[in-house]
């Protein structure tokens, strides 16, 4: 069994070669006949159980690992008098607090709907009495008279590992774009690995079901902005 902190593994220990369950075996957490029932061997708290019909590797286990107390909405951009709701792992807490509170439905509840007027940078602190738990997003608002509709930024790299940084490939500004024609992906031999007509989709670096080696890859996208056309071409690598 393995135990995780936040998604970061800190240490596997091999209790049996193999674990057999059958259809109607009974589960245990924390008792075991080679330990007196009296003593306490297990202390905490369970908060999520998955059985598997197979074994996976520590790649799966992290990318299936909710994070607790952390905000799923990363630093974003709005336009102008726009709002959008944020979304937060889940918490035990009963006592959130958003700094500051300005621009945000509620500062006491941990997925607000933000509608700032200006770039703001909240923090979130989650307290569960004996110990607090914090994150921080950062919500850029520009005018849309401001756009620079030439300006599509991708990333030079990304790192499919699992660990939810930096796991997919795509847009980072993808609110410049009005509509997509194409989003491609390509080997260096030319192959297509990825396409979309969703701003929104990433690519997570597999290709039929396999995940590719590390390397360089290519991009192709055309789409639309502020009623014209555009279209970008570039590299990135692929790093594990």
């Amino acid at each position: 069994y393995s135990f995780y902190l936040n998604g970061e593994l800190l240490e596997t220990r091999f209790f049996a070669p193999d674990v057999f369950l059958g259809i109607n075996s009974e589960v245990e957490i924390g008792f075991s006949d080679c330990v007196p029932r009296r003593d306490d061997y297990f202390s905490g708290r369970i908060d999520d159980i998955k059985i598997f019909d197979a074994a996976i590797d520590v790649e799966t286990i992290a990318s299936l690992n909710t994070n607790q107390e952390q905000l799923l909405t990363q630093d974003t951009t709005i336009f102008e008098g726009d709002a959008f709701q944020v979304i937060s792992g889940p918490t035990c807490s009963n006592d959130v607090t958003w700094t500051p509170g300005t621009g945000l439905s509620q500062s006491d509840i941990p997925s607000p709907i933000a509608s700032p007027t200006e770039t703001t940078s909240y923090l979130v602190e989650y307290n569960n009495g004996s110990c607090t738990s914090q994150d921080s997003l950062t919500i850029f608002v520009i005018n849309e008279d401001d756009i620079d509709c030439s300006n599509l930024l991708l990333p030079s790299a990304f790192t499919p590992n699992g660990d939810r940084l930096n796991d997919t490939y795509g847009i980072s500004n993808d609110f410049i774009i009005q509509s997509l024609e194409r989003f491609e992906i390509f080997d260096r031999w030319g192959t297509k690995l990825f396409e979309t007509q969703d701003k929104n989709v990433t690519w997570d670096g597999s290709f039929q079901g396999e995940n590719l080696m590390p390397s360089s890859y290519v991009y192709k996208i055309e789409y639309t902005c502020m009623d014209m056309n555009f279209a970008k071409t570039g590299s990135f690598n692929l790093i594990k």
